[in-house]
């Protein structure tokens, strides 16, 4: 049971480096989304990285390296903060979005626009 602990802490913690470091999707919307929205969605994302790498330590101590019977105090302060930790995730991810919902919102006003002959299609009304 320990290796599998491990490993989902490992991998939790690997998706917030590539998050931190290399996430590249959010950089692409440079040029179709508002400047400000995509530098917040950046961020955000940058934020999210950080909090996923905390989390997959506070897994791992918590599964790993802390026993609930010596260390009773420290074993329930890990686990709160691994539930703060998801909430703070599970918020910027809402955020994240939002900020999509209004980018689709955007790109769907500016294409009605254009001359019906030149928009393209909308997948939602096929």
């Amino acid at each position: 049971m320990h290796l599998l602990t491990a490993i989902l802490a490992l991998l939790t913690g690997v998706a917030g480096w590539f998050y931190l470091f290399f996430s590249p999707a959010a950089r692409r919307l440079d040029g179709i989304e508002q400047h400000r929205a995509n530098r917040l969605r950046i961020r955000l994302r940058r934020v999210n990285g950080v909090i996923m790498i905390l989390l997959a330590a506070l897994l791992y101590g918590g599964t790993n390296a802390v026993d609930e019977r010596v260390h009773p105090k420290a074993f329930i302060l890990i686990w709160m903060s691994v539930t703060l930790l998801v909430g703070v995730i599970l918020l910027l991810v809402l955020a994240d979005v939002r900020l999509t919902i209004g980018l689709r919102e955007l790109l769907r006003r500016s294409a009605a626009r254009l001359p019906a002959e030149t928009r393209p299609a909308d997948p939602d009304n096929d």
